[in-house]
């Protein structure tokens, strides 16, 4: 009894605790206009990940939390799960949607901006951006607007490829992002606009 009493205290005491405070965010980012996140932080955490939906962008809030069915969106528990601190992005206050366009253009490269730059004062660890679809566009835009001292990486999940839609990411300047970068994507991806 004594033995399995010391071996259940020695556990807990081996494996790290973790704390989390999760929180909805309005980062302001322009004058008038504020990106809404939804911030998950945990200690310990070794980096922090911005999510960055596609679609519309935004998060589904309800009753203070996400709702929508965005593939990162739902699964921001799963990175936090492995010792991410995780901000789920959404659109700014002034804009209905993130289409195409907007997501390669100057209003939105600086609302990222403020955005990762408000992420790491606050956690003081490196972060990474995550596109899904036309998340993807904004995150390569980002990274290639931001140089190589803001971001630690990127990931980008189902890209948007083709060359009908404004800042595909195969037709976006990737010859100037230095910094870690890993693609996913599905080689039966349902969505036209996202072919592998």
């Amino acid at each position: 009894m004594r033995l399995t009493f010391l071996w259940v205290v020695f556990l807990m005491l081996a494996v790290p605790v973790l704390a989390s405070e999760n929180q909805l965010l309005n980062v302001d980012t322009r004058p008038g206009a504020s990106v809404q996140i939804y911030y998950m932080k945990s200690d310990p955490a070794k980096a922090t990940v911005a999510l960055l939906p596609g679609g519309a962008g935004g998060l589904g809030v309800k009753d203070e939390t996400p709702t929508s069915s965005n593939f990162l969106i739902r699964s921001r528990e799963l990175f936090a799960a492995h010792g991410f601190n995780v901000a789920a992005v959404g659109k700014p206050s002034d804009r209905e949607d993130l289409d195409f366009s907007y997501r390669v253009s100057a209003n939105h490269i600086e609302d990222l901006r403020h955005v990762v730059s408000f992420l790491k004062r606050d956690a003081g660890l490196p972060v990474w951006l995550v596109g899904t679809s036309r998340g993807s566009i904004s995150a390569a835009a980002a990274a290639i607007a931001f140089g190589n001292e803001e971001l630690a990486g990127m990931v980008l999940t189902s890209s948007v490829t083709s060359i009908q839609k404004p800042g595909a990411v195969p037709y976006q300047a990737l010859e100037a992002i230095r910094i870690p970068v890993l693609i996913l994507h599905h080689e039966r991806d349902a969505c036209s606009a996202c072919s592998p």
